[in-house]
């Protein structure tokens, strides 16, 4: 980025994001298993990881996620 500054005769930085950013809703987690026999058994997930920020997730907290993905959905939307 420094670099397209440079040539784009930019003096100040690009500012960053806001702090006040809106939280991630977590919408899309991949499972993930300890062992390969268990894949695709949901029982057995070990744990879940958000696609969007990689925050990790223990199977107990993903499936509570999961289990309220449609109203954080529906208040993005609002």
């Amino acid at each position: 980025m420094r670099m397209l500054n440079k040539l784009l005769h930019r003096t100040q930085p690009v500012a960053p994001a806001s702090p006040h950013a809106a939280a991630c809703p977590h919408t899309t987690l991949i499972p993930r298993w300890d062992e390969a026999a268990d894949m695709g058994h949901e029982a057995r997930v070990s744990s879940y990881t958000c696609e969007a920020c990689q925050q990790r997730f223990t199977a107990q907290q993903g499936q509570r996620l999961r289990h309220t993905e449609a109203e954080r959905v529906r208040q993005l939307a609002r």
